[in-house]
């Protein structure tokens, strides 16, 4: 199991990057414990990812809420994936999200990149930046889409790939 996080990186600095994710962890710690316990115990890797700005924060939460919400409607709830996102006080930043958090499973971001992925009929790209982008431009267009594991596993793993903290 991994944690990773996608954090605001155009507005914060390194320093800032894992303060955020900190912050992220607590919330997960409070609202998924059963996930938290397994990771903190067992795992501890965390991964940070730059969504950008606010906009790219609001994007991975949104599609967390959709891939995890399909994803563990399908599964027992130990096997769900947990997210969480994190604002800091209205004092502070006016309440603004500063990290988004998801735990997953190894055989999410271990697999192999395929380089042919049947079972997403829609996309016709294959790398994960182009997936992803498929996939959301369908959820835009409101394309009725069929989900199955595979499919959504796919997706999260295109998710934490296209999101890469590119040094400064």
């Amino acid at each position: 199991m991994r944690f990773y996080s996608f954090i605001n990186g155009l507005y914060m600095n390194s320093l800032q990057y894992g303060l955020q994710t900190g912050h992220a962890i607590s919330e997960m710690s409070l609202h998924q414990p059963h996930a938290y316990t397994e990771w903190a115990k067992n795992h501890k890797t965390i991964i940070i990812l730059d969504a950008l700005n606010h906009a790219g924060l609001q994007r991975a939460h949104g599609a967390l809420a959709i891939l995890c919400g399909a994803y563990n409607a399908m599964v027992k709830p130990e096997e769900g994936i947990p997210y969480v996102k994190f604002h800091e006080d209205e004092q502070s930043l006016g309440g603004i999200m500063t990290c988004v958090g998801v735990i997953l499973p190894e055989h999410i971001y271990a697999r192999e990149e395929p380089k042919r992925v049947p079972a997403i009929d829609f996309i016709p790209t294959y790398s994960p930046r182009e997936r992803l982008a498929a996939w959301e431009e369908g959820i835009e267009k409101n394309h009725a889409m069929s989900w199955n594991k595979e499919r959504l596993e796919d997706l999260l793993y295109c998710l934490v790939k296209t999101h890469n903290l590119a040094p400064r």
